[in-house]
């Protein structure tokens, strides 16, 4: 069973070269997950009061944004599926940001992995490589994986995909295979 991490981001501060975002954006990161503008709002209160703040700075909805998301991780913790989806849009907010891959492609490999224990967990045995090969989407290494089976075992265990990916944001993923 992997433990959920909690996120470590320095929110004392303006971060310098992030991009900040608005409150409608707020929105659609959180909209999925249930998360009330109340609770934006109490999470907003809470950073200001945590690090001794009276007013607002430029990155504070970011900071609620990445607080917010990364403690739904443990209200999901058993739920690979809510997992998945909440790395991915984790993430998706760090590209948005203007984070440097190295921030990104962990966020990404997590997405792929709860995705991958989902399918384990309904008892699924083998998975498929599935590249982004139709648009022209995929790195080299990756369509080179695109539609081979592997054991479900062997692939959460090397995880090859976004791993090797030289894509900023890997949109390949794994799906049940089939025996024919």
């Amino acid at each position: 069973m992997i433990k959920p991490k909690r996120g470590s981001r320095n929110s004392n501060s303006p971060k310098k070269g992030i991009k900040a975002l608005s409150p409608w954006r707020v929105k659609v990161y959180l909209s999925g997950y249930g998360i009330t503008e109340e609770e934006i709002e109490v999470e907003k209160t809470a950073l200001l009061k945590k690090f001794n703040l009276s007013r607002s700075y430029p990155t504070l909805l970011n900071d609620v944004v990445w607080n917010l998301l990364n403690k739904l991780t443990f209200n999901y913790a058993h739920d690979f599926q809510k997992l998945s989806s909440i790395h991915f849009t984790l993430g998706a907010f760090l590209e948005y940001e203007g984070q440097r891959r190295k921030m990104i492609i962990p966020q990404s490999l997590l997405a792929s992995k709860y995705q991958l224990l989902d399918l384990k967990a309904r008892g699924r045995d083998k998975v498929k490589c599935i590249s982004a090969t139709k648009d022209k989407g995929a790195c080299t290494s990756c369509a080179k994986m695109n539609n081979q089976v592997f054991p479900i075992y062997q692939i959460i265990k090397e995880l090859p995909l976004p791993n090797k990916c030289s894509n900023k944001r890997c949109r390949c993923t794994y799906a049940e295979a089939f025996s024919q």
